[in-house]
């Protein structure tokens, strides 16, 4: 039971022994007496791209495989046809949108009528709500003789039902980007998205996305209201992102580069996530990841690879030579400038460009992942002279508690992560 007294409260505890023997005691807490500050700063939140955390979790974006990067076949998406209708659903790389998109999908009616159609269940089932908005966006070409229209539909898991449709004409032989917004007119936890062509002929489609309108705070390319809103109920005062071994992977090809996940989505090349097995869209970026602890009053707390991945041993698949961290170490500079650099810098002036003119302000930065040792220590020692020679007041974070074989020695230590 609980017993306050003034600013005085006693716990009193009740309990048996494994003999059977009755216990009590008494925990006396005195409030108007406190001991130690305890820093505001010591709880926040950790993100990593595991179990779709991300892509499919607090990341908005409805259609899965929006990019056809994630293999040489159309994963998660399915070819329908009603009527007579035939046709071919492939993978093609002969064409690309751009450099950072090589792959789209190439959808061909050769024969018959009534329609055919390449559809999406997005993440297990599209979550439609009635009246709610979503926003089509897509780059679609044609082969000679066929401009479509490409009918658009949010529909049931059978497509029985039509929830929301748009059409899509004009096509050309040359990539062009394509917008709708569709509103739904019913509640389904199992929808699709089905681009439907009538007429015997060749498209090919990039880059397919649906976005719920209503995203947290209302940004573009954001996050689930829901799950966010959840995160801001617990007054976190910073994330770590973008979080454990994703940052690491264990191949050096696939390790995250800030870089790569910021601007267009369309320019976003995305990349393995060997971590845990699947394809990461990158779209959850780290614009977004800025943004969402502008919104949240929290800050920005983010992991660097430090040229180690998982299992690193001295193999160059997996650990960057020293000779060779100079691109790395840069990356971690170049990261500091985009976050808080003037818009006359070379960074500063491209997050203006993608959105944000006014400084993140961004104060803390993590060396590495679970790392440690003599590897970590001779990586540190570069990005610590760098960092500190460039941006001394940035609070550095050395990876590698004692059971990693310890925090680096080399260069001062203000912050070791446990994990």
């Amino acid at each position: 039971m609980y017993r306050s007294v003034g600013l005085i409260c006693a716990v009193i505890l009740f309990g048996t022994s494994s003999t059977g023997a009755q216990y009590s005691a008494t925990v006396t807490i005195q409030a108007n007496q406190p001991g130690a500050v305890v820093s505001s700063n010591l709880f926040g939140s950790f993100f990593e791209e595991i179990n779709h955390a991300g892509d499919g979790g607090i990341y908005g974006e409805m259609v899965r495989n929006r990019s056809f990067a994630e293999s040489s076949s159309p994963d998660f998406w399915s070819l329908t046809t009603k009527g007579t209708a035939t046709g071919t659903m492939t993978v093609d790389t002969s064409l690309p949108i751009n450099k950072d998109h090589l792959a789209s999908l190439k959808v061909t009616m050769t024969s018959g009528s009534g329609s055919l159609a390449a559809v999406n269940d997005g993440y297990w089932g599209m979550s439609l709500q009635s009246g709610a908005t979503y926003d089509l966006n897509l780059y679609a070409r044609s082969a000679a003789g066929f401009s479509g229209p490409i009918q658009a539909r949010l529909q049931n898991s059978s497509g029985s039902t039509v929830y929301a449709q748009g059409s899509i004409g004009g096509l050309t032989t040359n990539w062009q980007q394509f917008s709708m917004s569709l509103v739904s007119s019913g509640t389904d936890t199992n929808g699709q998205l089905a681009l439907n062509i009538s007429t015997v002929g060749s498209m090919w489609l990039g880059e397919i996305s649906v976005f719920p309108r209503a995203t947290f705070n209302s940004r573009t390319n954001g996050l689930r209201p829901d799950l966010a809103s959840l995160l801001v109920a617990n007054c976190p005062s910073f994330i770590c992102y973008p979080g454990g071994n994703f940052i690491e992977s264990y191949n050096v090809t696939n390790a995250v580069r800030w870089k790569k996940t910021i601007g267009d989505i369309a320019s976003r090349p995305g990349h393995l996530n060997d971590s845990w097995g699947y394809w990461s869209t990158d779209g959850y970026g780290l614009d977004e990841a800025l943004r969402q602890c502008e919104d949240m009053g929290m800050q920005m707390l983010y992991g660097m690879n430090a040229g180690l991945c998982l299992g690193y041993n001295g193999d160059t698949n997996n650990t960057v030579p020293l000779d060779q961290m100079g691109p790395w170490v840069q990356d971690v500079v170049d990261l500091i400038q985009y976050a808080n650099g003037d818009t006359n810098t070379t960074w500063g002036a491209l997050r203006s460009a993608n959105g944000h003119p006014e400084p993140y302000n961004m104060n803390y930065l993590e060396i590495g992942n679970e790392n440690g040792g003599s590897y970590l220590n001779d990586r540190y020692t570069l990005f610590y002279d760098a960092l500190k020679s460039n941006y001394s007041s940035i609070h550095l974070i050395a990876s590698g508690g004692n059971w990693t074989g310890g925090p680096p020695w080399s260069r001062p230590v203000e912050i070791v992560d446990e994990h």
